[in-house]
């Protein structure tokens, strides 16, 4: 599925969804798979060698966004804790950069209108929604609310899968455990899939719809 949006210098991009969360997901998890199959022996704990976890440790901060090792601990105990797809899709989109456009995309039509930009960053499209005022933004804003709140996944009863508590995570010297985490993340995005590509495109059309009103204000 393609869709087109302008950016905010008016140039037209053009995504297409399912090529690009395959890409993303593959980008994260045949990396994972990688890491398992060149060091097989370090992942089961046959073979202790600092300097080799340390290797795969800053792998693994490279692909989860993670600063140090507590961060890459924080990182994976919150994907493994949160049902929220919000949660997980903000993680999912920072790797493609579409986050920080979306962001960019409120903050700039906010400041356009000599609004102040709050830290949430739904409090911020309820507040375009109120400049707006109209069905066409209402409706796209609608479809980003359901996407990002009422799936099944964003329920507070949902089953959690966390493997290993941030305790643990952080002081764990033993890669199959935190591996072992990475799996369970990995089995929730797999079935978040579906839903995280209807929040990628509705995402996307917002991220249309605040670029073209801020070029027709210019």
């Amino acid at each position: 599925m393609e869709i087109s949006i302008v950016g905010a210098n008016g140039s037209s991009l053009t995504y297409d969804l399912s090529d690009k969360l395959c890409e993303l997901y593959d980008s994260i998890y045949m990396e994972i798979d990688n890491i398992k199959s060149s060091y097989k022996e370090v992942c089961k704990g046959i073979v202790i060698d600092s300097k080799l976890f340390n290797h795969i440790i800053q792998k693994l901060q490279d692909l989860f966004n993670a600063s140090d090792y507590e961060d890459l601990a924080s990182v994976l105990n919150t994907l493994c804790l949160d049902n929220k797809i919000s949660t997980h899709a903000n993680f999912l989109f920072s790797k493609i950069n579409i986050q920080s456009q979306f962001e960019q995309s409120i903050n700039s039509y906010l400041k356009k209108n000599n609004k102040q930009v709050s830290d949430d960053i739904v409090d911020n499209i309820f507040l375009i929604k109120q400049l707006e005022n109209n069905h066409k933004f209402n409706k796209l804003f609608d479809i980003f609310l359901h996407n990002t709140y009422t799936s099944r996944f964003a329920h507070p009863k949902a089953k959690s899968s966390a493997i290993i508590s941030l305790d643990e995570l952080r002081s764990c010297k033993d890669i199959a455990k935190i591996l072992s985490a990475i799996e369970a993340i990995k089995k929730k995005h797999m079935e978040m899939y579906d839903t995280i590509e209807e929040l990628y495109k509705s995402t996307l059309s917002l991220i249309n719809y605040i670029n073209l009103a801020l070029l027709q204000k210019e």
